[in-house]
């Protein structure tokens, strides 16, 4: 359990580290010449003052130590008040609810990241917080926007996956989970550690798709 609740905070970590990234991005033009040079984009140096030290970090547990997804929304938060387009950090401000189980929270906030060229993955995972929230109606009509979606553009079967476990359905849920499996869906990395999947944990499915991504150990 400690060690799935670490891959956990390793996730959103990697999650916050991006709208750290896109701070540092606006910021670019502040910097001197004799700022700190961390990695290099698009093959020239990057600049940036970011703190060496980790506790100076916005993400420093020590500044969090009781609250790791607070840690994490507040760094989405600091990159939209740079950004208030960065749909993206406003997304993991919803995630980090859900992952939280604060459905009624992350909806608002997932709802503020559906812009018009939001991945479908955006889509699906505010259907599972309207499944989870009790919202039905609004569930089923987000796979509905999914099914008519994927005519048009590659929809991953994670997106509705999630939906239909969201609404109790396990049957589709691991049907969804398999096809995305098929499809080498990125998303499947997080079928060990993230709690949605809880409720299939002891489906021998589920326990032959972690196999099969070989995160069974």
């Amino acid at each position: 359990a400690a060690t799935e609740q670490g891959s956990r905070q390793i996730l959103m970590m990697f999650c916050a580290f991006g709208s750290t990234v896109r701070i540092c991005q606006i910021s670019q033009s502040k910097r001197s010449a004799n700022d700190s040079c961390l990695w290099r984009e698009g093959g020239q140096p990057w600049k940036t003052n970011l703190p060496l030290n980790a506790d100076d970090w916005p993400l420093s547990k020590s500044r969090y130590p009781n609250d790791t997804n607070r840690c994490f929304i507040d760094q989405y938060r600091k990159a939209l008040e740079l950004d208030p387009n960065f749909y993206v950090a406003q997304f993991y401000i919803g995630w980090a609810d859900l992952d939280a189980g604060k459905f009624s929270e992350a909806i608002p906030e997932l709802e503020k990241a559906r812009v018009t060229d939001a991945p479908p993955f955006f889509a699906g995972s505010l259907g599972y917080a309207y499944a989870m929230n009790g919202e039905r109606g609004k569930a089923q009509a987000i796979l509905a926007e999914l099914n008519q979606m994927s005519s048009r553009r590659f929809v991953s079967p994670y997106c509705t996956a999630i939906i239909y476990l969201g609404l109790g359905d396990k049957k589709r849920a691991l049907d969804g989970l398999e096809k995305a499996y098929e499809a080498r869906s990125q998303f499947l990395v997080i079928l060990k550690v993230d709690r949605m999947f809880d409720p299939l944990r002891s489906e021998p499915r589920f326990i032959e798709l972690l196999k099969k991504v070989h995160l069974d150990q």
